[in-house]
């Protein structure tokens, strides 16, 4: 029999979706497009109550096995809160960045579960913050994640993280969507992003948050060999201190952290991914960069390294360039040398650029997608 009641669209997370800063803006950002879809959707964040204070977080550190987050009666306890907000009602859950939740929840009503890797892609070194979780607390991260995986569909910011859904925790292809993520910043209109060639000088931005890891050096050391081959090139980096000395005689500019909430720090970071020429991510290791999607919307493409989930995002030829997970300085200056010569394939490179930012990755693109996930579900009587 047809379930005929209304609909529910609940939003959840255990970040606050109100909170602009919340994982580097992405919830906010997610909440705000998705209510743009579904005027009536309902923001539920995931009490962490009692965890918030510092000294709390302290005991926590220090005696894991106390953590909340990873036991099973606090979990249980936070579902049956959830399903009981929601008791007599039509409910689909889309559960961001939150898979503890989804060991309990996805039992008690349909959840759709959004995340940008799994954690057998985390375990371990890969991006040097995990190696110090316990075995208990190793176990528990798999487990939330299988339950998030075999929930009623998962989808994920790339093929990576949905490749290892399905090797690493025998999720079925069918229930399973790579689906881009959005731009933290304002959206800026077409006619404002820079879709010509006009600059002289071949001007590189890296933005991160991490130098090594991001390939920070590796920027330097490109710029360095661009201006040998004797190209002007000047190099803009915003977040992470350097921790290499600029190469002489070549224009480079630290503009520290810009931060988003402040209107002057947001107005010069606008102007910078206007005023690139490429921005330039040698990154080694990396789920979905949101920067790319940042500099896509100023037409401005990516140079960066195929890791992780980062050629679901930057496709070759399309809206940048990318080079093996292991290309050296010397590569990077010979890709942009190649491109920085043919004016033409470069400009019509900004031009498909800010095409694939109108197309996927913008958070209009991904609320848009998710409702047509959750329409699909419920055609076949899955909700």
């Amino acid at each position: 029999m047809t379930d005929s009641r209304p609909l529910t669209i609940v939003f959840s997370s255990v970040h606050d979706a109100l909170d602009i800063n919340a994982f580097s803006t992405t919830i906010y950002h997610m909440a705000k497009a998705l209510k743009e879809e579904v005027p009536d959707l309902e923001v539920v964040r995931f009490p962490r109550f009692f965890i918030q204070r510092r000294a709390v977080r302290k005991l926590l550190r220090l005696f894991p096995a106390l953590n909340p987050d990873h036991s099973d009666l606090f979990l249980r306890y936070c579902a049956w809160q959830f399903a009981r907000r929601f008791r007599g009602k039509r409910v689909a859950v889309i559960n961001v960045v939150d898979s503890p939740m989804a060991i309990f929840l996805s039992k008690r009503m349909p959840v759709i579960n959004v995340s940008d890797a799994t954690h057998a892609l985390m375990d371990g070194t890969y991006y040097g913050v995990y190696g110090h979780m316990s075995a208990r607390e190793t176990a528990f991260k798999h487990r939330a994640d299988r339950a998030a995986i075999h929930s009623l569909h998962a989808s994920f910011s790339s093929q990576w993280a949905v490749d290892s859904a399905v090797r690493d925790y025998g999720g079925d292809p069918a229930n399973l969507s790579v689906v881009s993520w959005g731009c933290n910043l304002p959206d800026v209109p077409r006619e404002q992003a820079r879709l010509v060639a006009d600059e002289e000088r071949c001007r590189l931005l890296f933005v991160a948050g991490q130098w090594k890891r991001k390939g920070g050096d590796i920027v330097l050391e490109t710029a360095r060999l661009l201006k040998e081959r004797g190209i002007a090139v000047a190099v803009d980096l915003v977040g992470v201190r350097p921790e290499d000395l600029f190469p002489e005689g070549v224009d480079v500019t630290y503009h520290g952290r810009l931060g988003k909430e402040d209107p002057a720090e947001l107005a010069r970071m606008l102007e910078l991914y206007r005023d690139a020429s490429l921005f330039v991510l040698p990154t080694k290791q990396d789920c979905t960069p949101m920067v790319f999607a940042e500099a896509a919307m100023f037409g401005t493409p990516a140079v960066t390294a195929d890791v992780g989930g980062v050629a679901s995002v930057v496709r070759d030829g399309e809206n940048g360039i990318v080079l093996a997970a292991d290309a050296t300085a010397a590569d990077y200056a010979e890709a942009i040398a190649g491109l920085w010569s043919d004016r033409a394939r470069y400009e019509a490179l900004r031009r498909s650029t800010r095409d694939t930012y109108e197309k996927r990755l913008n958070w209009k693109a991904w609320a848009r997608a998710m409702v047509c996930i959750l329409r699909d579900l419920q055609a076949k009587g899955q909700i």
